[in-house]
């Protein structure tokens, strides 16, 4: 599942306005995938660091 792209907030002229947020997320467990979701949907950038490879986040962020 690929996550959507975080869009910047753009000004009259189309041009973005500030950089992007960026949350970052520390374990890769269910909390943090809902958190990875409603960030994305907010347009926020989502990081994490997890020690597992696989879990709830695998191919999410």
């Amino acid at each position: 599942m690929s996550a959507p792209q975080p869009r910047p907030a753009l000004d009259a002229d189309g041009r973005p306005t500030a950089p992007f947020p960026t949350l970052g997320i520390l374990g890769g467990g269910q909390l943090g995938k809902m958190m990875a979701q409603e960030a994305l949907r907010m347009g926020i950038g989502v990081r994490l660091l997890s020690p597992k490879e696989a879990g709830p986040m695998q191919g999410f962020a």
